[in-house]
């Protein structure tokens, strides 16, 4: 590999870990755990949630909007529908 640019690398360099490189063995109170951890903030939680919502059916929007318009659309069926949804939902 050949880098150019302002400087030249010209060697590699070897890079050891301490206690590698000290050779004594550690006292118990000095060990760090090496278990990572992740937290994910909010917009992370509620992009990810978008992501897995499902695609929209433009057929059906636009047939409900046609609805709409004509007052088709609020029916006691429906309005039933979406009140045992809801009630499904909260309990």
């Amino acid at each position: 590999m050949e880098i150019r640019g302002p400087g030249r690398v010209s060697e590699t360099t070897r890079i050891e870990s301490a206690e590698r490189g000290t050779g004594a063995a550690k006292p118990e109170a000095a060990h760090i755990s090496r278990e990572d951890t992740v937290e994910f903030s909010q917009i992370s939680r509620l992009l990810s949630k978008l992501s897995s919502t499902p695609e929209v059916r433009h057929d059906r929007v636009e047939e409900i909007r046609a609805e709409i318009e004509r007052g088709e659309y609020m029916t006691d069926e429906k309005l039933n529908a979406a009140m045992n949804r809801l009630l499904d939902l909260l309990t």
